[in-house]
């Protein structure tokens, strides 16, 4: 009765905002826009309710990388501030050291990262570390001076940076006693010079082929796949993934990202003579309960945390199939 009584006594604008206020309840138009990034950092607030980020704080670990560059860009993880738990933090790493945020020894020389800034020796180089020297260890120094980055054991020599000094590491006493050149084109051999002495080859004309060096002392035997100027036609593309971005994913491979300081998987593609080239989407075909979405030149698998699904990545005729649990 007393209800009634109020609706009678109710002009018709304010019962018209009552109702408007009690039929509002459950009005899609008043749903949170699934475009809508409040805090202006590149993610959705939706994407960061499933990543567990702050949707109004650009940075929510405070790393110095807002949360949309870490999860589109650097790989990091935007809640943790030091994702490869190295001693520092992914912005100093990023922004800073020029060292890799999801490696935690990105010269590969034993010392971990942050251990390396703090004793005052160079990340990116793995001379100065304190860890076990590998006598076998490689090294191709061009003529400008620069190492020759090893990708899956394959060197790309292009005849503009000749000559290229091939030597066991010195700095782990390391020294060729002897060593094999055979190219792949007969009518094409290369040119070269061997210091028995120095325990360096000197190749002033690299040719496509195989190279087999001996270090008979250390008991080393390492074969080079030498790969001439941009000669990767019939060649299979290396996949690479932000767990580890030196090493090719192999055929059958099983990823566990519980194992690896990173929430979200990204895969790209390396031609033969390292450099990065684009891994389309439509190359990768799932099985099971997870997407696959374009990121740059490389491909985001997106998942639950627990699923587990398998993929399919076919590029220039080379399939690579892997198993992933999220």
């Amino acid at each position: 009765m007393t209800f009634l009584y109020l609706l009678f006594f109710m002009t018709a604008e304010q019962f018209n905002i009552k109702q408007n206020f009690f039929c509002g309840w459950g009005d899609p138009s008043t749903s949170p826009d699934p475009k809508l990034d409040s805090d202006g950092d590149g993610l959705t607030d939706e994407e960061e309710d499933q990543l567990g980020t702050d949707p109004n704080n650009p940075d929510t670990d405070g790393d110095g990388i807002n949360d949309g560059d870490e999860v589109n860009d650097t790989g990091t993880d935007p809640n943790d501030d030091d994702s490869d738990d190295d001693g520092l933090t992914d912005g100093d790493e990023v922004n800073n050291t020029g060292t890799d945020p999801n490696n935690p020894d990105t010269d590969g020389g034993g010392d971990n990262d942050g251990d390396e800034v703090n004793n005052g020796t160079d990340p990116n180089d793995g001379s100065d570390d304190s860890g076990d020297c590998d006598p076998c260890h490689i090294v191709i120094t061009g003529k400008d001076g620069s190492d020759v980055v090893q990708g899956n054991g394959a060197y790309s020599l292009d005849e503009t940076n000749a000559p290229y000094v091939v030597q066991f590491d010195p700095a782990c006493n390391g020294l060729m006693t002897d060593f094999n050149y055979k190219a792949d084109d007969t009518n094409n051999q290369p040119d070269y010079e061997f210091d028995p002495v120095a325990g360096t080859l000197t190749i002033t004309k690299p040719t496509a082929g195989t190279l087999t060096v001996v270090d008979s002392a250390n008991g080393c035997n390492v074969d080079l796949v030498i790969v001439s100027g941009d000669d990767c036609a019939g060649k299979c593309q290396d996949l690479i993934a932000n767990i580890d971005s030196k090493t090719a994913l192999q055929d059958g491979q099983n990823i566990d990202m519980d194992s690896y300081p990173v929430d979200l998987l990204i895969i790209g593609a390396v031609d033969c003579n390292g450099e990065q080239i684009e891994l389309p989407v439509s190359a990768v075909t799932i099985t099971g309960d997870a997407t696959a979405t374009q990121q740059g030149q490389g491909v985001r698998f997106n998942a639950e945390k627990g699923a587990t699904f398998d993929a399919v990545i076919s590029l220039d005729n080379c399939d690579v199939s892997i198993s992933i649990k999220y």
